[in-house]
């Protein structure tokens, strides 16, 4: 079974996910009952309003890409759509790109790209972003492994209510690990 992102699984992606966390699942926002968001238009409207620089209908969009919803699964598309919105600071989008470049998920496997794009996003407040770059910490990818500041990251997750974040601090507290 492919647990990745999606598609052809490669070496370099097998080194990149030794961890055995595969993040891809969590970047999944539920979708937003409103009406007038662009969760909840057609197809042709989400991608008009991604082109149109809507920065969470181009997370959306990289989702459906990402999934293979109503598209083809396509993880270079989900990584185009994910980095523009990214970059007009998206949080939703910047730890997608965090776990894209993780795990290796349509571009080149780069836990200093991963970091990056992570902190964006834990420095927006975003209770996964901040465990995953608590994670980064705690295993020495794409940063030196420094269990102070994955306790830190861990803790800032878990105090929003990130359940996986609780359980990862209370373990480096009691174990060291």
């Amino acid at each position: 079974m492919n647990a990745r992102f999606g598609g052809r699984q490669s070496d370099s992606f097998m080194k990149c996910s030794s961890i055995g966390i595969i993040v891809a699942a969590f970047t999944l926002m539920p979708l937003n009952a409103n009406s007038d968001s662009p969760d909840n238009k057609p197809k042709s409207e989400l991608l008009k309003d991604a082109q149109r620089g809507n920065a969470h209908a181009q997370f959306l969009l990289g989702q459906l890409y990402l999934m293979g919803w109503g598209v083809g699964k396509d993880e270079a598309e989900a990584v185009k759509w994910w980095k523009l919105s990214a970059e007009q600071g998206n949080a939703g989008s910047q730890n997608a790109l965090g776990a894209a470049f993780q795990f290796g998920g349509g571009v080149s496997c780069d836990y200093s790209e991963a970091v990056k794009w992570y902190r964006m996003a834990a420095m927006q407040g975003d209770s996964l972003a901040q465990f995953n770059l608590g994670e980064m910490y705690r295993n020495g990818q794409g940063v030196a492994q420094d269990r102070e500041e994955a306790k830190m990251w861990f803790k800032k997750s878990s105090d929003k209510g990130y359940k996986r974040a609780d359980e990862a601090y209370r373990k480096l507290n009691e174990t060291g690990n």
